[in-house]
């Protein structure tokens, strides 16, 4: 008899043989379901497929039998394979980058061969591309390559390993500002021709950005206001505009038009704070105003050489600065922060940062920057015992969430503190306390008299919820 399993929206897929199962990748397949009664499989039917190759048959073609559309991309890559991206709903309309060339003068195109204007830069290095990218392809004979000539690969069939490795890496949560859909098209973005031709394809979208702030619909389902070429190109911005990837074949940038005095002259929308933005987007759209507001705002920050201090040339599509004088190579930083819910039997430990938030009632997770050399364990000991002088043993992660203001990561754990007098360090803290667990469960349903925590958009919520619902499995 076969045996069946569950992707992760519930649907039935096809009958794995006996006989596969009886193979060393079927046996771990067995002992990953018996851990769970559903199991996380993604990209099963893929497996499937492996499964079946390693017991002589061929894998099912149709993948329509029981398999739901995946809502998002997701890259795998095989043993020695390349990366197969699902199907994916763009988020521009319309599809693939497709059509006819613009032409004209001071285009977005024009900029993204290194004329005046915006600033839409790539690397000068040309780049053959291939299936092997597992997002585009060129035609053969095709040079070097218009969009309209890119193709979507076949999808390589994901060996029953992989599987295993990515079900065990399943991210608990999945955080606002997280779960960015856009595949960011390294291997493409290294070709000035073809970013240049994508910027100028109707088909491309642009996301405009106001002093950093995010321009939405002017509805009251508030979504990503994406522009067209013409619209982009007739706001004639002179920011940076960065490319942030593809979905479908479609090409997705961020503009930079503070410098417009009247962009509402030319479009509709309008422009809100990116955290304000996020608690009314849709998770996905979240991801994507996280990283084109880190990279707008790291190019308005780092216009110049750190070595020489010669002005500085985006190139990749804004994912590099190189110096002319000196030929220093500059890239956009993230940095890592440790965010960490201390417990302590049936109490936790939150603290109030000094500064705007003394006196306020909102309590926090504690948190600080990891230092150079320093692991997260070790960031997560050091920083509770600089801010509250409580010592930590045990370590355990739970999520991370990028934090665009301006280019956090946030890396969330949970401890056991191994001492309980508090010794605070009142330059950095205003308050740090002990909270019992029926305290805590009041903040958070906002009816603690005394006390707030932060809300769903900040990890730190979630390290707290995860702890008062049992989620944590800490030694005390």
């Amino acid at each position: 008899m076969g045996s069946r399993v569950a992707d992760r929206f519930g649907t039935r897929l096809p009958d794995i043989p006996a006989a596969a199962l009886a193979t060393p990748a079927g046996a771990r397949l067995r002992r990953l379901r018996r851990a769970a009664p559903h199991p996380v499989v993604p990209r099963a039917s893929s497996a499937y497929e492996g499964v079946c190759r390693r017991v002589g048959r061929a894998g099912r073609a149709d993948r329509g039998a029981g398999l739901a559309e995946k809502p998002r991309t997701h890259h795998a890559r095989t043993s020695g394979g390349p990366g197969t991206p699902t199907g994916t709903a763009s988020l521009g309309q319309p599809g693939p980058l497709s059509g006819p060339q613009r032409t004209g003068t001071a285009s977005i195109a024009d900029t993204a061969r290194g004329g005046a204007g915006t600033r839409c830069r790539a690397a000068a290095a040309s780049h053959p591309y291939s299936t092997g990218h597992g997002c585009v392809s060129r035609a053969p004979g095709s040079g070097q390559g218009s969009p309209s000539q890119l193709t979507r690969p076949k999808l390589t069939p994901l060996p029953i390993e992989r599987v295993e490795h990515d079900l065990l890496r399943q991210p608990a949560v999945i955080h606002i500002f997280a779960g960015n859909p856009l595949d960011r098209a390294d291997a493409l973005r290294r070709d000035p021709d073809w970013l240049a031709a994508a910027a100028d394809n109707p088909s491309s979208r642009f996301l405009a950005f106001s002093r950093l702030n995010v321009l939405l619909t002017g509805d009251k389902s508030a979504r990503l206001r994406w522009l067209t070429t013409t619209e982009a190109s007739a706001l004639n911005a002179d920011g940076e505009c960065v490319f942030l990837g593809l979905v479908d074949g479609q090409a997705h940038f961020a503009l930079d038009v503070s410098n417009v005095s009247d962009p509402f002259a030319v479009i509709d929308g309008e422009f809100r704070d990116c955290r304000m933005a996020a608690m009314a987007l849709p998770q996905a759209e979240t991801g994507i105003v996280a990283q084109a507001r880190s990279q707008l705002d790291w190019h308005a920050r780092h216009g110049y050489c750190s070595v020489c201090g010669t002005r500085t040339d985006p190139e990749r599509g804004g994912h590099v600065r190189r110096c002319p004088g000196c030929s220093a190579e500059h890239f956009p930083r993230t940095d890592p922060v440790a965010i960490m819910l201390i417990v302590n039997g049936d109490q936790c430990l939150l603290g109030q940062p000094a500064g705007r938030f003394a006196g306020t009632g909102l309590y926090t997770a504690l948190a600080g920057f990891i230092d150079q050399g320093e692991s997260i364990e070790e960031a997560v000991r050091r920083e509770v015992m600089e801010e509250a002088g409580i010592a930590v043993g045990e370590v355990s992660y739970h999520s991370s969430q990028p934090w665009p203001f301006p280019s956090s990561l946030m890396i969330g754990c949970h401890g056991v503190a191994t001492s309980r007098d508090i010794q605070m360090d009142d330059q950095e803290m205003a308050d740090v306390a002990w909270f019992s667990r029926e305290d805590v469960i009041r903040a958070l349903a906002g009816e603690h008299p005394n006390m707030q925590v932060p809300g769903p958009i900040a990890i730190a919520h979630h390290l707290i919820r995860a702890w008062v619902d049992g989620a944590v499995t800490l030694a005390s």
